[in-house]
């Protein structure tokens, strides 16, 4: 590992955060470096863990919301790896609750019969939901 990332490599990863998917040669006019050091960069810094993926944000359409889960600690594992096999992202939490779900879908009785199903699982003492209203993020648009 080289260390912590440089202003450059902060500064990449500032973009990508905004867009990932603005191209290499948009970044390198940005920045004022070649295409070949953005590429180099973005694939150090994806190697050594800076950059963990590329991916999206969904659009409005639809509830997207975030599930605490509260799990009685013998039944942690079993519960956890229930839950990865039907969701893909989920978080350790500490506080309250153990576990973090954020979760889309398209209508509220949909949201009612996934938060139903987690309820039903052995181990599960009890949940707590809350749908997000809004996004924001530091490099995101006013709308």
């Amino acid at each position: 590992m080289r260390g912590e990332p440089d202003d450059l490599d902060n500064k990449i990863i500032e973009l990508l955060e905004g867009n990932s998917r603005i191209p290499n040669v948009e970044i390198a006019e940005i920045t004022g470096v070649s295409e070949g050091t953005v590429r180099n960069r973005i694939s150090r810094l994806l190697k050594e863990g800076y950059i963990s993926k590329f991916t999206l944000i969904r659009g409005i359409k639809g509830i997207s919301a975030i599930i605490l889960v509260k799990v009685d600690p013998r039944e942690a594992e079993k519960v956890t790896d229930l839950l990865k096999n039907r969701f893909s992202d989920i978080y350790e939490i500490s506080g309250k609750y153990d576990l973090a779900l954020q979760i889309w879908c398209r209508e509220a009785e949909e949201l009612n019969g996934v938060l139903n199903s987690i309820r039903q699982i052995d181990g599960v003492r009890s949940t707590d939901s809350m749908i997000k209203l809004n996004y924001f993020n530091r490099n995101s648009l006013s709308k």
